[in-house]
């Protein structure tokens, strides 16, 4: 019976500081010109790069959209929203979940957003 309580007691703390750990991290933005748009899959995923050291800890330093994660109409806009910061050099937002990566992990891109901010 000890033996079955300490086991119940070992899980419930992992879970607890398994939870802990996922419910503080948050996603950040990112914000850079973007230097390149390379497309990485037929479904329309694409990567992009940033003139700015924002993705530096990023696998390749590349923000990957992946259609399969955050749909296709969000990863169409994202597409068009690169393609013009690439042309006129505004500034873009990327929203990204490092804690999610790990060091020098794959970033996936959640999101993505002209900065308008004047400069």
């Amino acid at each position: 019976m000890k033996q079955f309580a300490f086991k119940k007691r070992f899980f419930v703390v992992l879970a607890l500081s398994f939870y802990c750990s996922v419910s503080s991290a948050a996603p950040n933005w990112y914000v850079g010109q973007v230097s390149r748009v390379a497309l990485g899959a037929p479904d329309g995923s694409f990567i992009v790069t940033l003139k700015s050291s924002a993705l530096d800890n990023c696998q390749h330093k590349y923000a990957y959209f992946n259609v399969s994660q955050i749909g296709a109409e969000q990863t169409k806009a994202a597409y068009t929203m690169a393609l013009t910061s690439l042309s006129t050099g505004l500034d873009m937002g990327i929203v990204i979940d490092k804690a999610l990566n790990g060091m020098d992990g794959q970033c996936d891109a959640m999101g993505m957003t002209a900065d308008l901010r004047a400069k």
